[in-house]
Formats: structure tokens, C-alpha cells, sequence
């Protein structure tokens, strides 16, 4: 095992992933059309509590691979 080197960071979540965010399953989805291109996050789990780009992922279109705008939201067991 080498020591010293980190895992490296996840760059984005693929639509339709679920992953762990601290004790809640969240999903990444494809931004709903009745969102307003001002409001995007407002369906966001993550809004106010963090902000997605530190998950290691971000929200945005024009900051993603697939040009897709997402919201996380969470995944009910």
C-alpha cells in the first residue's frame, strides 16, 4: 500500500447516481423544466446546506461534461 497519495476527487455525478452525502442518499437528476434559469437550485436538496461543487460535482451546464443541469435530490430508503 503506498502511503501519502490521495483518492483522487470525484469530478461529477452522472445523472440518475446515488451516492452517500454524509447520512443522506442523495440522486443526481436532470434539473426539472418548471425550474427558472435564475432558480435552479431551488429544488436542490443541497441548497442552503452546501454547496454541490464541494461534493466534488457540479450543478451547472456549463461546468459539466454532459452540458446537463442537475439538482441533487434525496433518496427516500
Amino acid at each position: 500500500m503506498e502511503t501519502g497519495k490521495e483518492t483522487p476527487k470525484k469530478k461529477e455525478f452522472k445523472v440518475g447516481e446515488v451516492f452517500q452525502c454524509g447520512l443522506v442518499k442523495l440522486r443526481c437528476e436532470k434539473k426539472p423544466q418548471y425550474c427558472k434559469p435564475l432558480r435552479r437550485c431551488e429544488y436542490c436538496f443541497l441548497v442552503p446546506n452546501i454547496r454541490c461543487n464541494k461534493l466534488g460535482g457540479n450543478c451547472s451546464s456549463c461546468t459539466r461534461e454532459d452540458k446537463t443541469d442537475v439538482i441533487f435530490v434525496k433518496v427516500e430508503d
